[in-house]
């Protein structure tokens, strides 16, 4: 801020009463401390929650005030920590969830996090996956057992066709060998 020097020697002792008593300070520092929240609070807001301001020296409206940044600045940190780590969890779920879909059902989900929610969506991605296998497996072996009944089941039949076939050859060979004993009893009479 650029004033002239009769506006800064006016202005040079100002109340200040943001929390508590009124006190007295001059008006360079108030300025100076100014600036340097001013600077971080456009920092964090930028992207960057690790800017810190000193919180020491300076009448305490304004160490509070520095304080409350720096809080916000931790807080905005932490907030960030915790959707980085939360994108992690997503993408490693994103990637787990397309093995799987390719067939790779021994895909999981692994690692704790700090976050409640990212290890409970871990768990039940697990749980789910563990299900579909099993389920598949079960699936699997329904069908084996079934094509070795189906092969059993084939082999009774052409066993029993055959044992069919070889009964009808004797019962044919019967009824012939009965006809003609038939017809020579008929020519004997």
């Amino acid at each position: 801020m650029i004033t002239s020097n009769h506006s800064r020697r006016t202005r040079r002792n100002h109340t200040v009463a943001l929390a508590g008593p009124p006190v007295q300070t001059d008006s360079s520092e108030l300025e100076a401390a100014l600036a340097e929240v001013c600077h971080a609070l456009q920092a964090i807001s930028s992207g960057d929650p690790s800017f810190r301001v000193s919180e020491t020296g300076g009448a305490e409206p304004i160490r509070s005030l520095k304080q409350a940044v720096n809080k916000t600045a931790e807080g905005c940190g932490q907030m960030v920590e915790m959707a980085h780590e939360f994108a992690i969890g997503l993408a490693e779920l994103f990637d787990v969830f397309n093995r799987v879909a390719e067939g790779d059902l021994t895909a999981r989900m692994q690692g704790d996090s700090d976050m409640e929610l990212m290890n409970l969506l871990k768990e039940r991605a697990n749980e789910m996956i563990h299900s579909v296998a099993t389920e598949i497996d079960r699936r699997k072996e329904a069908q084996e057992a079934l094509g070795v009944l189906h092969k059993e089941l084939e082999h009774r039949v052409e066993q029993r066709t055959a044992q069919l076939t070889r009964t009808n050859r004797k019962l044919r060979t019967q009824v012939r060998e009965r006809r003609e004993t038939v017809n020579e009893l008929r020519l004997a009479n």
